[in-house]
């Protein structure tokens, strides 16, 4: 009788498999070095949403960034109003769109791999 391959490799980590002794080393290392990691973690982007919120606040960035969002709105506005539809048919432009549309149903429902 021939055992499939996920057998035999379990079968073979099995019997070649041991442990070290350690008496609770690793253990205390990795509560020590998780602990004030996650400490160092918390601080640092406390830090760093702070430093955000007080750049934002101070530097009147926020009207910057509405101003250019209402900008590029308006080009792009502008861009599509610019198009010439005459053209085209109909038929040709709605077919356009179904097909984006298929396609971006198709890469948003198919699996990553």
């Amino acid at each position: 009788m021939v055992e499939n391959d996920e057998d035999l490799l379990k079968r073979f980590f099995d019997e070649h498999t041991f442990q070290v002794e350690d008496d609770g080393f690793s253990r205390q290392v990795m509560r020590h070095i998780n602990r004030r990691g996650v400490i160092l973690n918390r601080l640092w982007t406390m830090i760093c949403a702070l430093a955000g919120v007080a750049i934002l606040l101070f530097s009147d960035a926020m009207k910057q960034l509405r101003q250019t969002l209402y900008n590029l709105m308006g080009d792009l506005i502008g861009a599509v109003s610019a198009i010439d539809f005459s053209l085209v048919s109909p038929l040709a432009i709605y077919l356009s769109v179904l097909t984006l549309c298929v396609v971006m149903m198709v890469n948003v429902v198919s699996p990553r791999s």
